[in-house]
Formats: structure tokens, C-alpha cells, sequence
């Protein structure tokens, strides 16, 4: 996979080992891109040529789910076919910065931890604030956690990590 942004420093990478669809699905400058495991990998191909910005990607129980910076997610099928499964999120009223967004996986369901960033320090922003959402895939949208229910989630970038 080539991208011609230079600037960007990180990716997100989840990876199907699964015997049906061996796959990577790799978030880089916000495209969402897909690479079948196996002999011949030559390179990846873009799946969403839309506008939208994606944040993060996870493999669960097989399938492939992204999450966009507005907190709309999907689900990626083995013909790259796009499902939505969550609604945008409502912007924090309290906050004009954009949030960090990961999914996470925990006790069999999908979880998005949003992490608000607060301060620079050594050229890194450090969060203040997490909003922690379970997916209702029945109602296709987040619903906010109040607590973690005894869970530790680990969350972070490719400098640090929250739990």
C-alpha cells in the first residue's frame, strides 16, 4: 500500500485469520483500505471512496467494523460491501476539539472509547476526558456507558497507551 501523505504517522490494522476470509483492513489518512491474506499480495485496495474519514478498525468475530471520525460505523463484508451499524454520535457540546475514536472489543460486544485531548506536551496531546459507548446493534446506534462495568479497556496510539 503507497500513500502519498508523508505526514501521516500512524495506522490502525486488524487482521482476519479466519480460514473463510484471511484479510488486513488498514485505516491510513482516514481511507479505509483492504489487502486479502495469501500467496499473491501485491498490494491493498481502497474499500470506501466516499468522503468519509475513518478513525479506527477491528476484526470480531470475523468481520471487519470501522468507525468515522463522527462516530458513524460499519460493517465490512467479504465482497467489501459496507453496512452501516451506528450513527453518528452527538458532538460533545462542551468541547470543540475532535476526539481520538478506538473500538474496542470486551465481554463479546463492540465498545467505542472517545478520548479528548486536553494538553501538548513533547508534541503529543494527552487526554483529560474518555466517553465510553456500547454498540445496540438491534437500534444501530451508541449508547454512552455510565461505568465500565469491572472492565479494563486499553486504548491508545503508537506512542502510549490508556487503560
Amino acid at each position: 500500500m503507497y500513500h502519498s501523505d508523508h505526514s501521516v504517522s500512524s495506522y490502525r490494522v486488524a487482521i482476519s485469520l479466519s480460514p473463510d476470509w484471511p484479510a488486513i483492513m488498514v485505516v491510513a489518512a482516514g481511507k479505509l483500505y483492504h489487502c486479502k491474506l495469501g500467496p499473491d499480495i501485491e498490494m491493498c485496495t481502497m474499500v470506501d471512496i466516499t468522503s468519509e474519514v475513518f478513525e479506527d478498525v477491528i476484526c470480531f468475530e470475523g468481520k471487519f467494523y470501522a468507525v468515522c471520525h463522527n462516530g458513524t460505523a460499519v460493517l465490512v463484508d467479504p465482497s467489501l460491501e459496507m453496512t452501516l451499524i451506528a450513527s453518528p454520535i452527538s458532538p460533545d457540546h462542551g468541547s470543540s476539539v475532535h476526539c481520538i475514536k478506538n473500538l474496542v472489543q470486551s465481554l463479546g460486544e463492540i465498545i467505542l472509547v472517545e478520548r479528548y485531548p486536553s494538553r501538548m506536551k513533547q508534541r503529543r496531546l494527552f487526554p483529560v476526558k474518555f466517553r465510553v459507548y456500547k454498540l445496540n446493534a438491534v437500534e444501530r446506534k451508541w449508547v454512552e456507558m455510565e461505568g465500565l462495568d469491572g472492565r479494563i479497556l486499553c486504548v491508545g496510539d503508537n506512542h502510549c497507551c490508556f487503560c
